[in-house]
């Protein structure tokens, strides 16, 4: 998931809008299946995994309780993740979600942004799925998993433990403590969006 700010309100060939990310690259977007409103300015993300890749705007849920509860099956989170270095933990988040009250859906964002899909270093070789002890890039310090699963539920732990009980059950509240980065809301923001919108 990456943030994006759009100046362009051209709609392309009937249809599409035009972003460019931070490298420069430019993405066309079909209006009739993203999720966005065009305004000078606005903040955009492209989100989604290899060529699947979709718009959303910033951000419908950014301040929903993330103690909200999914009830979507394991079966139904990998289907969000086939193709992915996550496919798999879907029965791991379900069961965070069920053990610690940890929003499933924000589970699977926050893997996103943090590991790249699965696709860190950290998660390739730890195991760790969240940059859980990677404070700001101290990969060292980074704990290891012996399983994604342990990993799964030691953040639904955290998170319940460490956050939900102090009253930080918002993306906002919890962005000023896990990530350095201001931009990290948005973007899990995005992700959980996007995997709503594919339910």
């Amino acid at each position: 998931s990456e943030v994006v700010e759009t100046t362009d309100l051209n709609i392309y060939n009937d249809h599409f809008i035009r972003v460019k990310d931070k490298s420069g690259h430019t993405w066309f977007f079909d209006i009739n299946q993203s999720d966005y409103s065009i305004k000078p300015n606005s903040k955009l993300a492209i989100v989604g995994h290899g060529d699947n890749k979709a718009i959303a705007k910033n951000i419908k849920n950014i301040n929903m309780n993330l103690q909200t509860r999914t009830f979507i099956s394991g079966d139904e989170i990998d289907n969000l993740l086939i193709g992915t270095n996550l496919y798999g933990i879907g029965n791991s988040v379900q069961k965070a979600e069920m053990l610690y009250g940890v929003n499933s859906l924000f589970i699977i964002s926050l893997a996103v942004v943090e590991s790249g899909w699965g696709e860190s270093y950290l998660a390739t070789t730890r195991n760790n799925l969240f940059g859980i002890c990677a404070y700001d890039g101290n990969e060292g310090a980074a704990t290891s998993f012996a399983t994604k699963e342990d990993c799964v539920l030691r953040l639904g732990k955290l998170i319940s433990e460490e956050y939900f009980s102090k009253g930080r059950t918002d993306l906002y509240s919890i962005n000023a403590i896990y990530a350095s980065n201001s931009d990290w809301a948005n973007m899990v923001g995005s992700m959980m969006n996007y995997f709503a919108s594919n339910l």
